[in-house]
């Protein structure tokens, strides 16, 4: 996993709206869709969540 990647996932972790990690990055957002799931970055934010409730 790269450093974006990394950032994307841990904005995903805090909720943050692919749309607004895109504008952050100055990428689309289906780039980011794209970057999380070829990363497997869901499973991340899914275990994420889970430890978070």
């Amino acid at each position: 996993m790269n450093g974006r990647t990394r950032r994307l996932a841990y904005g995903r972790c805090l909720d943050r709206a692919q749309r607004d990690l895109a504008r952050a990055e100055g990428i689309s957002q289906s780039a980011v869709s794209q970057a999380l799931s070829a990363s497997g970055a869901g499973a991340v934010v899914e275990a994420f969540r889970l430890l978070d409730a």
